[in-house]
């Protein structure tokens, strides 16, 4: 999963390495109020107890977060800049874990030393799980961004072909239909010239030559006529002298 690197850093970050600020400091004032008498009373050792038992689960817990980010291909990246500030501040939180230095003075002094580092060692750490979710989160977020811009990419292609298409298809069937309204109101007006444009077989150019022929039937029409009348014509004509032949005889 990509999301675990910066999921446990941030877990470390944000969560475990603020308890275990405050277990420090817990324990800190404990042993100052030991140093000050130079014993601890029952409730200061254990206080104390329950502080070093916090900072064994919270030096478990960190090792626990740090191995699951470096076992993913962006925190193993982030090994080099860790790894070394975190086993410092393990290495302290475990020593004080099982130190007791409220029996001793020698061992109360090297709880201090101790403590220090661990302090030095978590600001350090700190900074460090910081700068490095900055640049995991950074990396994801260019990865997004480059994976949206591929996808507007593909979805530009797409509505471009969808475009191009739509616009061939428009021209096949607008263009023909533009024809044909050119022709109806051509024939509409009179106009009985043959203009057939359209090719093919398709329903648009057999409706096209529908109108050509009925154009051409229109065109023959006065023909016809002009022929009936002369023939009309003639046979009146025709009638009228045999009429009047009969008349004469």
């Amino acid at each position: 999963d990509p999301d675990l690197d910066s999921y446990y850093l941030m877990d470390a970050a944000c969560l475990s390495l603020a308890l275990q600020r405050e277990t420090l400091d817990q324990l800190a004032d404990q042993l100052k109020g030991v140093q000050r008498r130079g014993m601890a009373t029952a409730t200061e050792a254990f206080e104390a107890q329950i502080s070093q038992a916090g900072l064994r689960q919270g030096a478990g817990t960190l090792t626990r977060n740090f191995k699951v980010v470096f076992e993913q291909a962006g925190g193993a990246n982030e090994r080099a800049a860790l790894q070394g500030v975190l086993e410092g501040h393990v290495a302290a939180l475990q020593e004080l874990a099982v130190l007791q230095p409220y029996l001793e003075p020698a061992k109360r002094k090297r709880a201090q030393a101790l403590l220090a580092a661990a302090f030095s060692a978590q600001e350090a750490l700190w900074r460090a799980s910081l700068a490095s979710l900055d640049r995991l989160v950074g990396a994801r977020v260019d990865r997004l961004q480059n994976g949206l811009l591929c996808w507007l990419l593909v979805i530009g292609g797409i509505l471009a072909l969808a475009f191009l298409l739509a616009r061939n298809v428009a021209k096949g069937v607008l263009g023909p239909l533009n024809l044909l309204s050119q022709e109806v109101a051509l024939l509409e007006s009179g106009d009985l010239r043959s203009r057939q444009r359209l090719q093919g077989d398709d329903e648009m150019a057999h409706f096209a030559r529908g109108l050509d022929l009925l154009r051409q039937r229109l065109a023959e029409v006065p023909h016809t006529l002009a022929g009936a009348t002369s023939r009309l014509a003639s046979s009146v004509e025709a009638l009228k002298l045999d009429h009047i032949t009969q008349g004469s005889i």
